[in-house]
């Protein structure tokens, strides 16, 4: 049965994140050797993602220097040209100088022309303020 609906186009293209801010915050201190805190960040981003966002990290450092984190963030501006909102849900792991993990677009959370927007990247930065990534995405 053919569908009168279009079919989503997938695509993968790059873009740059950029940091502007970041404030960290400890909430449960360093007794045992395990740090929980609370980091809200501020990007800039550029390339097929034009935007700014806001993005609140929860981390667990461990007592190797190693940390876990989980977030979530909301970028306003434009995918592909198309200008909205959405919501990226963030989880990943801080090792041996390096952050990496895997960031999703919260299903229903796009707005505006990104309405339906699905899409998914992962990364891997040291210490600089900037990153590229390859964000895969499908829009209506």
């Amino acid at each position: 049965m053919q569908s009168d609906q279009p079919q989503p186009t997938q695509k993968c293209a790059a873009s740059t994140i950029e940091i502007t801010d970041w404030q960290e915050q400890i909430y449960d201190g360093e007794s045992d050797g395990v740090r929980l805190s609370r980091a809200t960040v501020k990007q800039r981003y550029s390339g097929v993602i034009v935007g700014e966002s806001t993005v609140d990290h929860l981390m667990i450092y461990h007592p190797d220097g190693s940390a876990d984190f989980v977030g979530q963030e909301r970028i306003t501006g434009s995918v592909d040209g198309r200008l909205g909102s959405l919501v990226l849900r963030h989880a990943g792991r801080y090792a041996d100088g390096v952050a990496s993990g895997r960031v999703e677009v919260v299903p229903g959370s796009a707005t505006g022309e990104l309405n339906g927007l699905g899409g998914w990247f992962q990364f891997a930065a040291g210490h600089g303020r900037t990153m590229e990534i390859e964000f895969n995405y499908t829009i209506p």
